[in-house]
């Protein structure tokens, strides 16, 4: 009635109360039903959760007990430090530098030492002030109570603001760089073995001088060139002299065929090239080296009849106008003369080839049928080459190239290396044309060398440098070496191992290694490996040349203490 609703017949308002759960037990009550199976199983999607959880651990991405970042009690309130520099406009800015704290002289009772003398006095009174390194005198007081006043301090104040006021500030950055990071790691000596490190054989004979080495293609013999006029075939393994040709002329260079079938020498003396027969063949290789100089016009090296016995055979001088009327009415650079070979074995002097001037050196092309002599006196005809099979000389320039210093061919392709005083010419002998120019940067060239690949060239040089080109790379030198003390006389380079030498007038030899990849992105690897010595300093010279042997890690070398050494991988 007090809401405002009528009353209706059908509602009741106090109904009977049912006691639904009452105080009596019942044997199938409402509420106790059976429990299910699967509250009695593991969870299905608990277990991907959880591995899920585990996944997540082992990845990184949730960290177990991390510690809460600890945060600073003072903090900017509106931006992080970071952004704080991004916000600021215009230069940042530079502490200015402190002054500079006061030293002894500036005491009041400074040692004696830093007191001025009368005439450190005057003199510091008659300095302009701007090259005085103090701009006061120090003074001595015996108690702090009697210090006067500063008389420059208002001075110093103010251009100490006018420093502050006008001097711009930047910040220099340093790099710091650990200096051992900037070495590069090469590989230890120990890890490059073999190499030659022990003197092991002394090969005595010479009464000069060694200029030259060479070894033939196995390794077997060497032939030396001195300055006593002799030639000397050695047995590399044991030492000895098998045999000696005197050519009556200092030998400048002596070059083995490279022709396995050919025991042959080219010798350098004097205005001649001389090509010996060794005789070290078996008796086919004897025959192909006989055949090469079977002429009509052969003269006989001596009357004596043939025999076996090793003598010393001296070269008989041809009268040189004679050879220069002989070779100006053949119309040719050189006179060639045959001479007959002694023995059954043909060992001796077979030919000689006379030039204009003194041959300084003599270069061999891989297949033995030809060689290259430098005559620098010669103008237009300095550099010739030679052809054993069919007897003929040419010259290849028509104009004088300057001061050539040495030759060399390559060992694959129709290239010829010319050494000037200071560059390194690359010639084209097919197409007649000059393919590169290789400027060292040392002042006088002494000796030059080609890999065997043929794409590096090293050169030695009187100024103590070595140069390493590389042909693919450019036209100046990827290496230079500055590890001898005096001038550098012969370079070379091993054709089966990963080897390099270099031979100086200090009297040492330097042996590295010289790893060329077949991976033209990979650069040349040189590491230092060993300086062998042994060799004595006689007249400011030392050792004047090297031979590495053929197919072992061994290394002879000649000097000018009349010597020559042979040095092996013995340990």
């Amino acid at each position: 009635m007090q809401s405002g609703a009528f009353a209706h017949p059908e509602f009741d308002a106090h109904a009977d109360l049912v006691e639904t759960f009452s105080s009596e037990v019942m044997i199938h009550s409402l509420a106790n039903d059976q429990e299910p199976k699967s509250r009695f199983l593991p969870s299905k999607w608990e277990k991907m959760k959880v591995l899920k959880i585990m996944k997540g651990i082992r990845e990184g991405r949730i960290q177990v007990d991390k510690k809460p970042d600890d945060k600073p009690d003072v903090f900017q309130m509106w931006f992080e430090d970071d952004q704080e520099a991004q916000v600021r406009k215009g230069p940042a800015h530079v502490q200015a530098p402190k002054m500079i704290l006061p030293g002894h002289a500036e005491s009041y009772n400074p040692p004696e030492e830093y007191l001025f003398t009368p005439e450190e006095k005057k003199a510091w009174l008659e300095q302009d002030p701007s090259d005085r390194e103090l701009n006061f005198i120090p003074q001595k007081f015996n108690s702090l109570r009697d210090v006067c006043g500063y008389s420059n301090f208002v001075r110093e104040r103010f251009e100490r603001c006018l420093d502050l006021y006008l001097c711009p500030r930047v910040n220099k950055r340093r790099l710091n760089i650990d200096p051992e990071s900037l070495v590069p790691q090469l590989p230890k000596p120990r890890d490059l073995r073999p190499f030659p490190n022990t003197l092991a054989l002394l090969f005595n004979g010479h009464t000069g001088r060694v200029r030259s080495l060479s070894m033939d293609s196995l390794g077997q013999y060497m032939v030396s060139g001195s300055e006593d006029h002799t030639v000397r075939l050695w047995e590399v393994e044991t030492g000895r002299c098998l045999h000696t040709w005197n050519v009556g002329a200092v030998v400048i260079k002596v070059e083995w065929c490279p022709n396995k079938d050919h025991h042959v020498v080219a010798v350098a003396a004097a205005k001649k090239m001389l090509l010996i027969a060794t005789g070290t063949g078996n008796g086919d290789e004897t025959d192909i080296t006989n055949a090469l100089f079977d002429s009509d016009d052969v003269t006989s090296a001596s009357s004596d009849p043939l025999d076996e016995v090793d003598v010393d055979v001296t070269v008989v001088d041809t009268a040189e106008a004679d050879i220069d009327d002989a070779a100006r009415k053949a119309r040719m650079p050189v006179k060639w003369t045959y001479h007959a070979g002694k023995g059954r074995h043909g060992r001796g002097v077979r030919a000689v080839l006379h030039h204009s001037g003194s041959v300084t050196d003599v270069a061999w092309h891989h297949k033995g049928d030809y060689l290259s002599t430098v005559v620098p006196a010669a103008d237009s005809s300095s550099v010739l080459i030679h052809q054993l099979s069919k007897r003929s000389s040419q010259n290849p320039f028509s104009k004088k190239l300057g001061s050539i210093q040495a030759v060399s061919f390559h060992p694959t392709k129709p290239f010829f290396f010319l050494a000037t005083q200071t560059h390194v010419r690359v010639y084209n002998l097919v197409q007649q044309a000059m393919v590169k120019k290789l400027s060292s940067g040392v002042k006088w060239i002494s000796c030059l060398h080609v890999h065997p690949s043929g794409d590096h060239v090293l050169v030695g040089s009187y100024d103590r440098r070595l140069c390493w080109f590389d042909l693919d790379l450019s036209s100046t030198p990827f290496k230079t070496l500055k590890y001898h003390e005096k001038a550098t006389r012969a370079v070379g380079f091993h054709k089966r191992y990963p080897l390099m030498a270099s031979a100086s007038d200090d009297g040492t030899i330097h042996i590295f290694h010289a790893m060329v990849y077949s991976d033209l992105i990979k650069n040349p690897l040189i590491v230092p490996l060993k300086i062998l010595r042994g060799h004595e300093v006689t007249g400011g010279l030392g050792v004047m040349a090297l031979a590495f042997h053929p197919t072992l890690p061994w290394i002879a070398s000649g000097g000018a203490d009349n010597t020559i050494r042979l040095f092996q991988n013995i340990h």
